[in-house]
């Protein structure tokens, strides 16, 4: 039996379904044996990884249920798929069962928060789509997906959120600090993020006028001369209605 699971193991990091298949024949129940310890060598897991879409295919054919099975850290093979970037194995693993992408792993995290962190765009797409609302799912500290992408410097994936599914409320949720999308961004000195954030409609606007100031003060010296000419030139303030608000020249 164990040259039978290291035959399976060496199939799994070479994709090979000639073997796969040579060994469910000789143990129809090979599959399932490999999955009863969680550990991180499981083939679906090691497939979803190294990009086999084939072997995943066809150990989702003949056991579709795997797709739920977790690792040692309460990984699915989503989660994995989806941190390699591997498109096409996502849309099969969503195919066998949806609610993988709502699955947390150790961490409370889902295969979108996962994507996100990693930048991968494409596959943002696929799981927005399949599971919208895995999207709104919050992690430690009350942080939503678009604080994961403003800690990890993934810009485009907060366009594409925002884009997509960010409504008002969402956009400007505060994490257990009290941080918005806009907070952060000013905090770490991201400049791109700042402008983003600050000209997006969909976000609140630097209203009080003092975070404005509080960002220039952060990147300015940061800055290279045309862009401190730039925020010079937006820091106009008019005062409409009690509150201050930026204008343009």
């Amino acid at each position: 039996m164990e040259r039978m699971e290291k035959l399976l193991y060496e199939a799994s990091l070479e994709g090979n379904i000639n073997i796969l298949q040579m060994l469910l024949q000789k143990d129809p129940l090979i599959l399932d044996k490999a999955t009863l310890n969680q550990h991180d060598d499981m083939p679906l897991q090691i497939a979803s990884m190294l990009g086999h879409i084939d072997f995943v295919n066809e150990i989702l054919t003949r056991k579709p249920k795997l797709c739920m099975e977790c690792d040692s850290q309460r990984r699915l093979p989503l989660h994995i798929a989806s941190a390699k970037g591997h498109v096409d194995i996502v849309k099969a693993l969503l195919s066998a069962n949806p609610e993988t992408c709502t699955a947390r792993d150790r961490d409370g995290r889902n295969a979108l928060h996962v994507a996100a962190v990693k930048g991968h765009c494409e596959v943002v797409k696929v799981l927005v789509q399949a599971q919208p609302h895995a999207a709104r799912a919050m992690v430690q500290q009350q942080e939503t997906i678009l604080h994961l992408c403003v800690k990890h410097n993934q810009l485009e994936v907060l366009k594409l959120l925002i884009e997509t599914m960010g409504d008002h409320e969402f956009v400007n949720t505060k994490d257990s600090d009290g941080n918005t999308i806009l907070h952060l961004a000013v905090a770490d000195k991201q400049i791109e993020f700042g402008h983003f954030c600050q000209f997006n409609p969909k976000l609140k606007s630097f209203a009080s006028g003092s975070l404005w100031f509080q960002f220039y003060c952060h990147v300015g010296p940061k800055m290279k001369s045309g862009h401190i000419c730039l925020i010079k030139l937006c820091y106009f303030v008019l005062f409409l209605r009690g509150k201050m608000v930026i204008s343009f020249l």
